[in-house]
């Protein structure tokens, strides 16, 4: 991963990217994390990290940039 946000903040940043769909909340995004079906890194510090392109995300969301 290159350019990585919290994983806390990705509903936000989702929701300046597609704010006129519902946005899932940030449970089901760290289910998401923790399943394997986005891609998310745990870092030293237990704090989830995601890539800073949220299309993969979005997408499996069933959300488009």
């Amino acid at each position: 991963m290159s350019q990585t946000i919290p994983l806390t903040a990705v509903p936000r940043k989702m929701r300046e990217v597609a704010a006129d769909k519902p946005i899932p909340n940030y449970r089901q995004i760290y289910a998401a994390a923790l399943d394997g079906t986005i891609k998310a890194e745990e870092g030293s510090n237990g704090r989830w990290r995601v890539d800073g392109d949220l299309t993969p995300i979005l997408e499996h969301f069933g959300l488009k940039a």
